[in-house]
């Protein structure tokens, strides 16, 4: 388990540091704040984040609706437009780009845990069987307030309770309100199912008889 990853993109230094601050007191991970259009792909690049705070009007010749473009079509991660423009043109041109969320500045800390959590809870429903994506490595899991990020590579093994499925990875135990069939249809072939109940990491698999694994 890790904390989710957040990335701002934001040209006005102040707001981007108050936003940081906001972000950390609700326990997320600020992996960097980038001004521009070529600072945000670059810091995609490096630190891979789980969503992008993104304002519309940024530093340099391309805008916040151009980073939200190339997230779209080259990066599979939500995004939300933070802005201080709601007027009908700039809303018009950002629902282009198909962003997760729109917060209008200013905004409360409130408002943004709101945002992200939506954002994340959308993205991670699966898609019909047609256009299915996968979110990156990891699952995301709601506990408390917030929701945890689990990825594949962590999970040891599966078990079906009802409609609720318990996850187990090395470190902790989490109950999923969700059949195991539906959390098998987002992972990746590697966690296969070996008995209607349970489904295991075959990687993290050491030997196998009749009866256990």
């Amino acid at each position: 388990m890790s904390e989710i990853k957040i990335l701002i993109v934001e040209d006005e230094l102040i707001i981007a540091e108050d936003m940081s601050s906001k972000l950390e007191q609700l326990g997320y991970d600020v992996v960097g704040i980038a001004i521009n259009y070529d600072e945000a792909i670059e810091l995609i690049e490096e630190e891979s984040p789980d969503l992008v705070l993104l304002d519309i009007m940024i530093e340099g010749d391309k805008d916040g609706i151009d980073v939200g473009e190339t997230i779209t079509n080259s990066y599979s991660l939500p995004f939300i437009f933070i802005t201080s423009h709601a007027d009908k043109r700039t809303v018009s041109q950002a629902k282009k780009v198909n962003p997760s969320g729109y917060l209008v500045k200013p905004f409360e800390k409130d408002d943004l845990f709101t945002a992200i959590e939506i954002a994340l809870t959308n993205y991670n429903q699966p898609a019909p069987k047609s256009h299915e994506r996968k979110i990156k490595d990891c699952l995301f899991i709601k506990e408390s307030n917030l929701y945890l990020k689990v990825k594949y590579s962590d999970i040891l093994w599966m078990k079906a309770e009802g409609n609720y499925t318990m996850i187990y990875t090395e470190q902790r135990r989490h109950m999923v309100r969700k059949i195991i069939k539906e959390i098998l249809d987002q992972v990746p072939e590697e966690i296969m199912r070996l008995h209607k109940s349970y489904a295991v990491n075959i990687n993290k698999i050491d030997a196998i008889n009749s009866t256990f694994v």
